[in-house]
């Protein structure tokens, strides 16, 4: 977890751009740059679902779906949203867009770059 970073730098390029310029001639390391991308997308998949999971409880909780929920009945709502997979799809929609505008739009530092230009 901290090599990839440590490259990164060092390299100042992509995963696979950083382990190329940076490995020894004839040796495989450019290999691990795209296992690190694959990587990362395979947990972007794992966590955009589940945050969309967060969130679409969220939305049935402000919306007062779990006012009639007891105990017994609580599985029913994970199960009933599992076998609902334009709901997961959407909340897991929301979840990349929010990501995306975010990430656009250069997180606290951006802000405070934009707020001193003007």
């Amino acid at each position: 977890m901290t090599m990839e970073p440590a490259v990164g730098r060092a390299s100042r390029k992509s995963a696979v751009l950083g382990y190329k310029a940076l490995e020894p001639a004839g040796s495989k390391w450019h290999w691990h740059g795209w296992a690190c991308v694959i990587g990362c997308l395979l947990l972007m998949m794992y966590y955009t679902t589940v945050s969309g999971w967060m969130l679409a409880y969220f939305f049935k909780f402000v919306s007062g779906a779990f006012t009639t929920v007891t105990v017994e009945t609580s599985d029913s709502v994970f199960a009933n949203m599992l076998g609902n997979p334009v709901e997961m799809g959407i909340f897991m929609a929301i979840t990349v867009a929010g990501g995306l505008l975010r990430r656009s739009g250069g997180g606290a530092e951006g802000a405070r770059k934009r707020s001193q230009r003007s």
